[in-house]
Order: C-alpha cells, then sequence, then structure tokens
C-alpha cells in the first residue's frame, strides 16, 4: 500500500513526477496554441475551443490549468516575454558587468553590438513569428498583456540599451536622450520582423538567411558608429 503523495515506482507505476510532467506539456501545448491564436486574432476573435483543438487537449484543460481564457491569455504574455528575454540573456550577460559609475565607452559600444547581434539573429528567426504577431497585436490597446510585455520585455530591454547608449556616449546623452535612441534603434531592428514582407519585397529577398543577416548586421553597426560619432561632433563644435 502507498501513502498519500509517495512517489513509489515500479512497473505500470505513474508518480507524482510524471503527473508533474505531463500538466507542463499541457500547459505548454496551451501556451503555445494559445500564442498563435491571440496573434493571429485578438483576444476577442481567439476561440477557446480552437485554442484547445490546436493543441489537441480538452477545452476543460484551459479551465483547469489556466481558469479560462483571461488566465490563458496572460499566461501567453508571460510567456512571450520570458521567451523573448531568454534570446537576450547572452548577450545582455556580455554588458553585465559594465559600471555606470566608472564609464567605459568602449565596452558599452561593444556591448550595443552585441545587443544588435542577438536581435538581428532573433528577429529574423521564423520560430519568434508567432511571438512577434503577439507582441504586435498588443501594441494598439493598453491591456494586461500590453502591461506584461512592457514590464517584463520592453522597458528592461530600453533601459539596457540606453545606459549603454549613455555610457558609449560619454555622457553626452542624459536620461531622456538615452531613452529615445534607444526607441528608435530598438525600432530599427524589430522593422526586419514585423514588417518581414516589405523589407523582402524592398529588398528583392526571397528570405533572410545567413548572408542577409550579415548585411542587416553591418547596416546596423555603422548606423550606430554614426549615432555616436555625431554625438561626439555635436559636443566638439
Amino acid at each position: 500500500m502507498t501513502t498519500a503523495g509517495a512517489t513509489h515506482s515500479g512497473p505500470g507505476t505513474v508518480t507524482q513526477g510524471d503527473l508533474s510532467a505531463a500538466a507542463d506539456a499541457t500547459r505548454g501545448d496551451l501556451v503555445a496554441a494559445a500564442i498563435d491564436y491571440f496573434g493571429l486574432h485578438g483576444y476577442q476573435g481567439a476561440s477557446t475551443r480552437a485554442i484547445a483543438a490546436a493543441a489537441g487537449k480538452p477545452m476543460s484543460a484551459i479551465t483547469y490549468h489556466f481558469g479560462g481564457k483571461h488566465g490563458l491569455y496572460l499566461a501567453a504574455a508571460h510567456h512571450v516575454a520570458e521567451q523573448m528575454n531568454g534570446l537576450f540573456a547572452s548577450a545582455r550577460k556580455a554588458s553585465a558587468t559594465l559600471d555606470p559609475s566608472a564609464p567605459d565607452p568602449q565596452g558599452a559600444r561593444e556591448g550595443l553590438y552585441a545587443m544588435q547581434t542577438a536581435a538581428i539573429s532573433m528577429l529574423t528567426r521564423r520560430d519568434v513569428e508567432a511571438y512577434a504577431r503577439f507582441i504586435i497585436g498588443e501594441q494598439a490597446d493598453r491591456t494586461e498583456a500590453f502591461d506584461i510585455l512592457y514590464n517584463e520585455l520592453m522597458e528592461p530591454l530600453c533601459v539596457h540599451v540606453s545606459m549603454l547608449l549613455r555610457m558609449a556616449s560619454g555622457g553626452r546623452l542624459d536620461e531622456q536622450g538615452g531613452r529615445l535612441r534607444a526607441t528608435m534603434l530598438i525600432g530599427q531592428l524589430f522593422m526586419f520582423r514585423l514588417c518581414r514582407a516589405t523589407v523582402l519585397r524592398n529588398m528583392g529577398w526571397s528570405d533572410i538567411g545567413e548572408e542577409e543577416r550579415v548585411l542587416l548586421l553591418q547596416a546596423a553597426r555603422a548606423h550606430l558608429d554614426t549615432m555616436l560619432e555625431s554625438l561626439n561632433e555635436e559636443t566638439n563644435a
């Protein structure tokens, strides 16, 4: 006889670990399907029946794991923010040791290069397409999901890039100037994911592969260098 909560295993025995893994898999499948459907149809247009069917789960699983459509929607936003942050993690780590109180302009510039490389690699991958659609859909209205994406993803990203820009400029950018230019730099790169069809048509590309990524990175670095050099010229004028 096995007591409640025990994990005694044997042939054919289902352990608590098995149940936990199955529950995690179910939640993951539902969240992945939800991100796709909410991104394509918005909150109002996305059907929980369609989401459950796409995930291969019963509709009752949405209520059981998330409390309903709204809970699943917020879980999808948290997941998008977490995954996108993960894709930037190594690039942010490269400049994590920089100290704003001890300016290192060249180190900050290298940190910005690392962020650009990560962003271009990430934003041109097909497996982030559903994430991008979800983020785009939340830009029109200030929803709870937008607040999650902003607080957990966009604001920390902008703050980090702004800090690097202020340091790379040798202190010639103030807080507002750094945030403004950080927003512009991030927006330039997001263009290649959010307006992918326009980019491909404009450039005459059939896809964005490694050769195209190299060209994008070269152009992004040239824009960054030009901006920082112009700040220096303004100061010395």
